[in-house]
């Protein structure tokens, strides 16, 4: 929704491409999205088990925050349909009638680490509100919130009855924007990061154009001004290089030979899912101190045990382990990145 407000055009260019196959990314997201709405049932591994764990927490952080307890039903990985224009599936629809009537609380989860706009701004977040005001029309109060636990902080906003109607109105002109059939193609990094046809798109070749008119060694002499709008067409070129890199790889995984290139193996991995087997069948051969030394400890996952064990909340049992743990809890602060002001 947020790539269709930026560049209605894509919506038409997008249907002429065959289905494209989701990537690594995407497929990773979809396996951490089944185990945490099976509740756990499905297999995952480490780390993406690590991962669901932690939206886990911080989905329970946001549910305190709104400060309404146990919802009264829920919803799981559930689509709803605005008539027949669009549609959305939700990650998480809890409702609340008994503590407060006609409230629902709306969460999306995310696994990726680029940082999302927040609660307030994300269009994704405003048109799933409106989804659900459609489908249940008794509802006057959506909470919506967005965890991205690799990315950045959970946001959390609220939607009254009247908010419900402009995010209606506003995600309404953006669908009919996108169903002309003269809809501009605007590329900005926003629209085209995730659009699959970025790399067909005569706009967004336009761009990469303009950036390779710079020589290396001219760089340096741009001004600010120029350094920032170059730098957000280098983005957009950077999405049509991945979209290329992609393509090519589907392309050989299905047997489609291109020239001067080929698919290798890359590095194995070994993991053990199991350790209470795997130090079974070690235990004659090392102390237990040995091998809990070869053994990742995840701190989300201790923060878990301990809420159900203690019965205490999630954001409480943060800070228990913070205060038992003391020096043996680690906080490694990650390297300063670039992001858009």
């Amino acid at each position: 929704m947020t790539a269709l407000a930026a560049c209605p055009g894509k919506f038409n260019l997008e249907k002429t491409l065959p289905k494209q196959p989701s990537g690594e990314a995407a497929e990773l997201g979809n396996r951490v999205h089944e185990y945490i709405a099976s509740e756990g049932k499905t297999k995952l591994i480490d780390p993406e088990r690590e991962i669901a764990e932690l939206i886990v927490s911080k989905y329970e952080e946001a549910i305190e925050i709104i400060g309404l307890g146990k919802p009264d039903k829920t919803l799981r990985e559930t689509r709803l349909w605005y008539g027949e224009d669009w549609s959305g599936q939700i990650d998480r629809i809890d409702f609340y009638e008994s503590v407060t009537r006609n409230t629902a609380i709306v969460t999306d989860y995310k696994t990726g680490r680029i940082a999302q706009s927040s609660a307030s701004d994300n269009l994704q977040l405003r048109a799933y509100a409106v989804l659900v005001k459609k489908a249940y029309p008794q509802l006057n109060r959506i909470f919506v919130s967005i965890v991205q636990p690799l990315a950045g902080e959970t946001t959390i906003t609220e939607y009254n009855d009247e908010d419900l109607r402009q995010a209606d109105q506003q995600i309404a002109e953006i669908v009919a924007k996108a169903y002309q059939p003269d809809a501009p193609r605007i590329p900005s990094p926003t629209a085209c990061k995730y659009c699959a046809a970025k790399s067909v798109c005569p706009e967004a070749r336009g761009l990469t154009a303009q950036v390779m008119q710079i020589a290396s060694d001219n760089v340096k002499a741009l001004t600010n001004d120029e350094l920032g709008k170059y730098l957000e067409r280098a983005e957009v070129v950077e999405d049509i290089i991945e979209a290329l890199k992609a393509e090519a790889k589907s392309r050989l995984l299905a047997g489609i030979p291109i020239n001067g290139y080929k698919l290798e193996n890359g590095n194995s991995s070994r993991s053990i899912p199991n350790p209470d087997s795997a130090y079974e069948r070690l235990k004659e051969v090392m102390t237990p101190q040995e091998f809990t030394k070869c053994c990742k400890v995840s701190a989300p996952q201790l923060e878990s045990l301990l809420a159900k064990s203690l019965q205490i909340k999630a954001k409480e049992a943060k800070q228990k382990l913070t205060d038992l743990l003391g020096e043996q809890l680690v906080v490694k602060q990650g390297e300063q990145k670039m992001v858009k002001a």
